[in-house]
């Protein structure tokens, strides 16, 4: 097993409302000024019914040419920050920061409380043979059973955790994945490790949640991804080259 390169792929911030938002249209444009115009691409607008199992479907989708997207459904609202070629993690998060800042401001400054938070952050390593790496994380029963030759492999793991003060969901996950990075190439065949910190649905913290606990959640989760640590896992010292 040889680990070619790492990079932060995507970070995806969740914020899910206190109560379900109607006529969402309305902050189309509203929420770009916040966001000083930065959504430069024609935004897409569903008809979405208010059905209870659709308070998720984003219903306004915001872009802009530099690849992040802010969706908004009833239920939640999402900012989502693609890499820029080969980057860690610790290079994207000011600017995530700074983002969701003005994204709380404008929510709270129309009154729309934050019941719960999501910080996912998508790593992709490079890898000639993702399935292997991956199953290489499994026991060796299992692995034997499959005579160690596997051409797809998917791990998901989630336990419970404290991330600044919040009962949280600690949420791992890894897949094949091809993907195009700029300076690199398209179509780039390795593994993408999830690492996924979302506050536990059953648990309503609007009280709790401001500008300044969703920074410091971000941070906490930040600290957690230990991504040094699962390479080491996967490939030994050769990680830490």
């Amino acid at each position: 097993m040889e680990l070619q390169q790492t990079t932060t792929f995507n970070i995806q911030v969740a914020l899910f409302f206190s109560t379900p938002q109607n006529k969402l249209e309305k902050h189309t444009f509203s929420i770009n000024e916040t966001f000083e115009n930065k959504f430069d691409m024609p935004p897409t607008v569903l008809p979405v019914p208010g059905d209870d199992q659709l308070q998720e479907v984003p219903v306004v989708t915001l872009r802009s040419s530099d690849g992040t997207t802010l969706t908004l459904a009833r239920a939640r609202v999402d900012l989502t920050v693609a890499g820029q070629g080969v980057q860690e993690l610790k290079d994207v998060m000011p600017g995530v920061k700074r983002e969701i800042e003005k994204l709380c401001e404008y929510l709270l400054r129309n009154s729309i409380g934050i019941k719960r938070i999501g910080f996912v952050v998508r790593h992709f390593v490079r890898t000639d043979k993702p399935a292997t790496d991956i199953g290489s994380l499994l026991g060796k029963k299992i692995t034997d059973f499959h005579n160690n030759d596997f051409v797809d492999a998917a791990i998901r793991l989630i336990n419970r955790t404290k991330l600044f003060g919040f009962e949280t969901n600690n949420w791992s996950s890894f897949e094949i994945f091809s993907a195009n990075i700029a300076g690199q190439g398209d179509g780039l065949i390795g593994m993408l490790i999830t690492r996924d910190f979302n506050t536990v649905p059953e648990q309503d913290y609007s009280d709790k949640i401001n500008n300044e606990s969703i920074s410091s959640f971000l941070d906490a989760g930040e600290k957690k991804q230990e991504l040094s640590k699962i390479l080491t896992m996967l490939y030994g010292d050769k990680s830490k080259k």
